[in-house]
């Protein structure tokens, strides 16, 4: 797996732009993908996937140092679901 720093040289390289144009570019998407999780639903790119929002329900669980049924409340969390472009990549 590519951290962001590999990631913005292989992107680097195989555009012919600097590393500090891509590194950008990269920071000005990941800012706008968290800014539509913070204001909207999400974003949507055709053919790669979604970025959205899932709401977990609140459930009954087990403290596991006094084994004491607890209850974990709901919570909101990031979701990435893979467009058909993305998953054709791995059929």
């Amino acid at each position: 797996m590519l951290n962001k720093k590999e990631f913005i040289n292989v992107v680097s390289g195989t555009t012919g732009k600097s590393k500090k144009e891509v590194e950008s570019a990269v920071d000005l998407v990941l800012e706008g993908i968290k800014y539509a999780y913070k204001y909207y639903d999400g974003v949507k790119f055709v053919g790669f996937g979604t970025f959205k929002k899932k709401t977990t329900k609140s459930r009954m669980g087990t403290d596991p140092n006094t084994l004491e049924r607890i209850k974990i409340e709901s919570n909101v969390l990031p979701k990435f679901i893979p467009g058909a472009e993305l998953r054709g990549i791995f059929a």
